[in-house]
C-alpha cells in the first residue's frame, strides 16, 4: 500500500498496533468513516455493539489515558482494511475495531472503498449517538456546528473543566450533562477562541463545512 483511505502515507509497521494506538489515531482523524465513537467506552465500530464492562471512568482512566480502556476490552478485535494477504499493512490508518462477528462478516478484499461501503451499512450506535447529541443540542437551544461538535468530542481542555464541574453518575456523564457543561465551557470564549483551539486537521475540515 502507498496511500491509507484518508491520505496518509504507508510507513510500513511491522508489528500490529494496540487497540488504543489504533483508537486515538482515528479518533484525531476526521474522516467521514469513523463518525461518531465515544472514544472513553468502547464499542464496535461497525455494528455498535457495546459490551464492555468500563469506560475511561471506571477504570480511573484520566482524559488522556482514556484510549487505554481499549486495550482491556477482548470482545473487540484488530480488523485489517485491506488484509494482510493481499498487501495491507499494519498502520493505524489500515486498521479498525470490530466485534469477532463483524470481523468475520467484513469484506476481504483490496478496496477499501468498498469496505466501508460494508462498514457504513452496519452502523447503528454510532448514528443514534449523533442523533442523540443533536437533539441535546437542540434541548439547549446550542448550534450543531461543526466547530462545536468537534470541541465537544474531543476537547481535552473541555472535557477536564467537565470533570472538575460535574458529576458523573453510576461512572457514567449523562448527554445531558455533557451538554450542559460544554456550554459553560465554551462561554469563557470567543468565536474566534474557539477556533484556535482545533487542531490544523480540524481546523482545516470546519473551513470546509463551512
Amino acid at each position: 500500500m502507498v496511500d491509507h483511505i484518508d491520505g496518509t502515507p504507508c510507513i510500513k509497521k511491522k508489528s500490529v498496533p494496540k487497540k488504543s494506538a489504533i483508537a486515538q489515531y482515528w479518533s484525531m482523524i476526521n474522516h467521514d468513516v469513523i463518525l461518531y465513537v465515544d472514544w472513553g467506552e468502547p464499542v464496535c465500530w461497525a455494528c455498535g455493539m457495546q459490551a464492555s464492562k468500563y469506560d475511561f471512568h471506571e477504570l480511573g482512566l484520566s482524559k488522556q489515558d482514556r484510549f487505554k480502556v481499549w486495550d482491556v476490552e477482548c470482545y473487540l478485535e484488530r480488523s485489517h482494511i485491506v488484509p494482510s494477504a493481499l498487501g495491507g499493512c499494519n498502520c493505524e490508518a489500515n486498521l479498525v475495531l470490530l466485534c469477532r462477528t463483524c470481523h468475520e462478516d467484513n469484506p476481504d478484499t483490496r478496496n477499501e472503498e468498498l469496505f466501508f461501503r460494508w462498514f457504513n451499512s452496519r452502523r447503528s450506535y454510532p448514528l443514534r449517538r449523533l442523533e442523540e447529541i443533536k437533539v441535546e443540542f437542540q434541548n439547549f437551544n446550542l448550534e450543531f456546528s461543526i466547530v462545536n461538535f468537534i470541541l465537544f468530542r474531543s476537547c481535552i481542555e473541555f472535557y477536564n473543566y467537565m470533570e472538575e464541574n460535574s458529576i458523573a453518575v453510576g461512572g457514567k456523564f449523562s448527554m445531558a450533562t455533557k451538554v450542559a457543561s460544554f456550554i459553560d465551557w465554551r462561554s469563557q470564549f470567543t468565536e474566534g477562541e474557539l477556533f484556535e483551539k482545533l487542531s490544523p486537521e480540524e481546523k482545516l475540515l470546519a473551513l470546509d463545512k463551512t
